[in-house]
């Protein structure tokens, strides 16, 4: 029949979150925001829907460096199975943390569950869906400072060499903001704060919510 739209939906104690549902599986999957802080469990979910069996090595890329935990490599996902990972074990209180997926054997698809409790001082939770590739542009249609909230951007670099990412917000009914550039050295998790800049952290000096973000040369993912 004629192509649909999937989404899927959490709804429990901790909040609610709606994201988007894979159309394809691959060999690859990436995300550049996670966090393990006090209180935060950070899940990676990974499922196998054929009939052959997979195999894959996770890596986290941290504040405090590159973890490959022995159990995480060469992974069996038996075949139409589903597993839940939980990164806050092995990448314990660490303020930012990439994941990166590889399948040496079958295809997987990969999802992302942060679940903030009440001793992290607010409770909630985010779910996202994978990148199956870095790519050098990333695009945000709604994302910007409100009131009692804060906003980020995450960049994790997946290459062998250092990178430069260049963020620049665009306001609804303004002129760009001036951009910001980050470097990236190899497997570095950079965070760029979305307006109210304080401090020495990189950040983009929005002041109202954006209609647009525009990030180049890099993999970018927000949080």
């Amino acid at each position: 029949g004629a192509p649909v739209v999937v989404e899927e939906g959490v709804n429990g104690d901790p909040g609610t979150e709606i994201g988007p549902c894979a159309s394809e599986a691959a060999t690859s999957w990436y995300f550049a925001a996670g966090t393990t802080r006090r209180g935060v469990e950070q899940w990676l979910v990974l499922s196998n829907p054929f009939a052959t069996d997979a195999r894959i090595d996770v890596t986290f890329r941290t504040d405090g460096g590159v973890r490959r935990p022995e159990r995480l490599q060469g992974l069996d996902l038996l075949r139409r199975t589903r597993v839940a990972i939980p990164v806050h074990r092995y990448a314990v209180r660490s303020a930012r943390v990439a994941v990166e997926v590889e399948a040496t054997l079958g295809r997987v698809v990969a999802a992302q569950t942060i679940v903030f409790t009440p001793t992290s001082g607010s409770t909630g939770i985010a779910t996202s869906l994978g990148a199956p590739v870095p790519t050098g542009h990333w695009w945000f249609a709604g994302v910007g400072p409100e009131e009692g909230t804060e906003s980020w951007v995450a960049l994790a670099s997946t290459g062998d060499a250092d990178t430069k990412v260049t963020v620049q917000g665009l306001p609804g009914g303004g002129e760009p903001v001036e951009p910001v550039t980050v470097g990236l050295g190899r497997d570095e998790v950079v965070w760029v704060r979305l307006g109210r800049c304080t401090g020495d952290d990189p950040c983009v000096a929005l002041d109202r919510k954006s209609t647009r973000l525009n990030s180049s040369h890099g993999y970018i993912s927000y949080a």
